[in-house]
């Protein structure tokens, strides 16, 4: 079993807990916190490739990566005492591999995310900054979507691409008060938001019993809406709906995409 050639490593993960190091989680022994590691890495790719947003990252995913890398490297270190040409060699070359794989992956469609949705994922981060000034331990300590090194990787895309977009277009503009509305330059930008009206197959990782769906949307209040839905959502059951309508059920563990 690959498991114990890597400790903590399994053939099949769908461990929906978080990365965070609570108070259990100092009880886990590296096998353990490994396995846990890779579950959540699973989880948070298969989510990340269907979600329309990018989903909160923070300190812990940055965390995760780290301590996996970390483990990685070790096992790639021990495995130079090995014969390459022995099974144990080949089939710890074939997990190293997997778990870079995820990582990779899920890295690459984060930036994906990241550079499409820039000037949207910014603003909301900034909004927990509460337009006050702070120094960059104390900005990355409040971060909730993307992790301190996306962050800083979206400060340069972000004055990048505003650059490109005032040199190509609004320097041309005859009357930017009018284009701006009056907002200034920095509004004429455009933002990319997701789109939450995408549909979504979601499966349900928890008896939830019968609950009222409320849709979720950034532009909406919280007045009663009428496309509110009533369902029985029991664990293992799939439904179809918008992700907007979902997107609680996600960030609470309760569901995951598929």
């Amino acid at each position: 079993m690959l498991s114990n050639l890597i400790p903590g490593l399994e053939d099949n993960a769908s461990s929906l807990n978080s990365g965070d190091i609570g108070n259990d989680d100092f009880l886990l022994s590296e096998e353990e916190r490994m396995k846990k590691d890779v579950d959540f890495i699973i989880n948070q790719l298969t989510n990340e490739r269907s979600c329309p947003e990018l989903l909160p990252g923070g300190y812990h995913l940055e965390n995760i990566i780290n301590r996996l890398n970390k483990k990685i490297k070790d096992e790639e270190e021990n495995m130079l005492s090995l014969d390459q040409y022995s099974i144990e060699y080949s089939l710890k070359s074939v997990e190293i591999h997997r778990i870079k794989y995820l990582i990779t992956s899920l890295i690459k469609i984060r930036v994906i995310k990241l550079e499409e949705m820039c000037e949207y994922i910014n603003r909301k981060e900034r909004e927990n900054f509460n337009g006050e000034n702070m120094n960059d331990s104390e900005i990355l300590s409040l971060l909730k979507i993307v992790t301190p090194t996306e962050w800083n990787y979206l400060q340069k895309f972000c004055n990048l691409r505003n650059t490109f977009f005032e040199k190509s277009f609004i320097n041309h503009l005859t009357n930017i008060d009018i284009a701006s509305k009056g907002l200034g330059k920095e509004n004429i930008i455009p933002i990319i938001e997701p789109n939450w009206f995408k549909f979504v197959f979601c499966y349900i990782t928890e008896d939830l019993g019968t609950v009222t769906l409320k849709p979720f949307d950034s532009i909406f209040n919280d007045e009663e809406d009428d496309d509110e839905t009533e369902l029985t959502l029991m664990t293992g059951t799939v439904v179809v709906l918008q992700y907007r309508m979902v997107r609680q059920l996600i960030l609470e563990n309760k569901a995951k995409l598929i």
